[in-house]
């Protein structure tokens, strides 16, 4: 766990205990749910139940729908694989919501926080945009950490 960190993670091929435990030994107090619907075909990662889980491990769970990359873009890029352009796109919708942006840059300076989305890859994810917009704003050297794949049980 580092100091003046923002943390990520996406649920992809992870189970929610070995999710928790991942969580647990990062060290994160707090997850941020950035997708726009938090619903999941995966067991144990639709909003209800998964804070709940969290509950029971003394991490919090934040849903921030505002900052879910729209339908629209979801469709294109799993249609097309246009990774540039739905970053592009995102980046320009994500500045429309500085506001959310703010708000949660105002959580993260106070417990350690860790975006969540699906994609397991980062890049992939519009999760990265968010993060790199809350750095802009913190001007005090935060650094972003993907948490990696781990040995789960």
């Amino acid at each position: 766990m580092e100091q003046n960190s923002l943390y990520t993670i996406g649920y992809e091929g992870k189970s929610i205990d070995g999710f928790i435990n991942h969580l647990k030994q990062s060290g994160i107090s707090t997850l941020v749910d950035v997708r726009e619907i938090p619903i999941s075909r995966k067991k144990g990662f639709s909003k209800t139940i998964l804070s709940q889980h969290l509950k029971e491990h003394n991490i919090g769970y934040l849903h921030f729908k505002e900052l879910g990359s729209p339908r629209e873009l979801r469709k294109k890029v799993y249609v097309d694989n246009d990774y540039e352009y739905f970053f592009k796109e995102y980046s320009k919708y994500v500045k429309t919501r500085l506001n959310i942006i703010e708000e949660l840059y105002g959580i993260i300076t106070s417990e350690i926080c860790c975006l969540m989305c699906f994609e397991k890859e980062p890049q992939y994810c519009h999760r990265s945009i968010v993060a790199e917009e809350i750095k802009n704003r913190d001007g005090n050297g935060l650094k972003i950490n993907h948490l990696k794949e781990m040995n789960y049980v």
